[in-house]
């Protein structure tokens, strides 16, 4: 069995002149009643919000949509009913970025922006890739449970930085600020339905 699903989004922001078009495609192919495997691609974008304006880091300037581009392909199957397991890929590709602006040395303050080593990064490019590997059991069980990993990697292509008025060229594609390589889960619950009441 075989089927496919078309998209299209367009979206009009009147503040940045943002005409957004964006195409999206979905496959799924089934074998067997049991198993299924998925193919998605799409653009999705991001406009900066009104309240998103770095008004703190003193940019008064708005700036065009982000965009990124998904590529997934993703795998099912169910074992008699009983155990699901769910395998996906995903390559996610993020242009257009806005300036982000950071702390040099420590990231989480109260406020930021009134420290010494706030930077202006210019980020040509993110890109994201990952695979999560995913096993549960039924939900008719009276203990459901689950098991779950991801090897994943976020990657920045840093183009330049500015601090205190200086630009200074980096041209390297760096680990992103959240990448995190290898994230595990691990999950039990007893089901209310199957607990008898007196």
């Amino acid at each position: 069995l075989l089927a496919i699903e078309p998209g299209f989004r367009y979206d009009a922001v009147s503040y940045t002149d943002d005409k957004l078009y964006s195409p999206r495609l979905n496959i799924r192919i089934t074998p067997m009643e049991s198993t299924s495997i998925n193919f998605c691609w799409g653009y999705f974008y991001q406009p900066q919000k009104i309240y998103e304006l770095d008004i703190p880091d003193g940019d008064t300037t708005f700036y065009l949509a982000e965009r990124a581009e998904h590529w997934i392909v993703g795998f099912d199957h169910d074992f008699k009913e009983t155990v699901k397991l769910k395998i996906e890929g995903y390559v996610k590709k993020i242009s257009n970025l806005k300036p982000d602006y950071r702390n040099w040395l420590n990231y989480i303050n109260l406020f930021p922006e009134a420290w010494f080593d706030r930077i202006k990064l210019n980020i040509d490019r993110v890109t994201c890739r990952g695979i999560d590997f995913t096993l549960k059991n039924s939900t008719d069980s009276k203990i459901s449970w689950n098991i779950s990993y991801s090897l994943s990697s976020i990657k920045e292509d840093v183009k330049s930085y500015l601090y205190e008025g200086q630009e200074i060229p980096v041209n390297e594609e760096l680990p992103g600020m959240f990448d995190q390589r290898h994230t595990d889960r691990k999950s039990t619950r007893l089901n209310s339905s199957h607990v008898s009441q007196s």
